[in-house]
């Protein structure tokens, strides 16, 4: 499992690793995968407190298996490997999915739905949608061209804002009506404006973005839910407005 090193900003633990010690993690250690790497996969993701990362036993091997119950235990997601099945109440439904390499999920609290964030690359790009997993609306929904556009046109000066990584946050309330969904500027090459990001609220079924907030508004409303990479994009931006 790398995603501890994949994952990792300049000025992290991971970057000061000696080569050895860096070496060990991506070879991996046999006797410690289980810890590494649970049957449920690992909590919390990298964006959001609430995700579970759909994580490898043995990255390099392509082993992945993992039992990843609904909040309200009605709904298994079986994943083997790049493919993955829904179970409802013991029985196998719908047909097999494909499951990226680095994903990670947050169950809505009515078990209906999941925000799923598709990682690609220590920086991104990343992006979000909604899947609904019950009944005939059971689709997913991509939002992340909607919320790189709407950022965009808030920010058309700012370096970088035409596409930046879109990742998955939580949801307000008990239900699947309302998503919110983080938008943040790559952390290279991207000058003063990397690592700033924006919350989005998506209403949903209708996947409108209903409100934004600023970085400031963010961290005070939904601090408690920010994963590891937004927290090292705070420290980030302080440094930059810091060398101002």
């Amino acid at each position: 499992m790398i995603t501890t090193i994949r994952r990792c900003r300049p000025g992290t633990t991971a970057s000061v690793l000696s080569v050895a010690a860096i070496f060990v993690m991506l070879i991996g250690n046999p006797n410690a995968t289980a810890a590494v790497c649970p049957i449920t996969g690992q909590r919390p993701g990298d964006y959001s407190q609430l995700s579970v990362e759909l994580c490898f036993q043995d990255w390099g091997g392509n082993q992945r298996h993992l039992r990843i119950p609904s909040p309200d235990g009605s709904l298994l997601i079986l994943v083997d490997g790049d493919t993955g099945q829904m179970q409802e109440h013991g029985r196998r439904v719908g047909e097999p999915f494909s499951v990226s390499r680095d994903e990670e999920w947050i169950w809505s609290p009515d078990s209906q739905a999941v925000i799923v964030t598709t990682i690609l690359g220590s920086s991104g790009p990343s992006g979000a949608g909604i899947t609904f997993l019950r009944g005939e609306s059971r689709a997913s929904e991509d939002l992340t061209k909607k919320i790189q556009t709407e950022f965009a046109a808030r920010h058309p000066s700012l370096p970088c804002s035409n596409e930046p990584n879109v990742a998955g946050l939580g949801w307000l309330g008990n239900d699947t009506k309302s998503a919110v969904l983080v938008a943040e500027i790559p952390t290279v090459h991207c000058e003063n404006a990397s690592g700033y990001f924006e919350a989005f609220v998506v209403s949903l079924p209708d996947a409108k973005i209903v409100r934004v907030f600023s970085m400031r508004e963010t961290i005070s409303r939904f601090r408690k839910l920010l994963g590891q990479v937004l927290l090292e994009d705070i420290k980030l931006q302080k440094e930059e407005r810091g060398h101002r």
